[in-house]
């Protein structure tokens, strides 16, 4: 599953320093229970964690759109806003 095709409501974790537009989405992750999860390069502490809808992350990060298509336990990595995206099992 692309990313866009996922209600525009649903929640995706994510991390402060994302939300901020300190890091951008280097890890995009659809989990065994079809959560996303959009993650920098920092590793995050517990309390760094929040969320936002599909719909607010696309609006910041529209290269999100270009994530390639998932499965569930599947994640896309990249190297910052203007690498290309590799699928990974998680």
């Amino acid at each position: 599953m692309k990313i866009t095709e996922t209600d525009g409501w649903m929640p995706v974790i994510t991390t402060l320093a994302v939300i901020e537009g300190k890091e951008c989405v280097t890890l995009l992750s659809l989990d065994e229970e079809g959560d996303w999860v959009a993650l920098g390069d920092s590793e995050p502490a517990d309390d760094d964690l929040d969320a936002l809808s599909v719909e607010e992350l696309l609006a910041m990060d529209a290269s999100l759109a270009d994530a390639p298509d998932l499965q569930p336990g599947q994640c896309a990595v990249r190297d910052g806003l203007q690498s290309p995206w590799t699928i990974e099992e998680e």
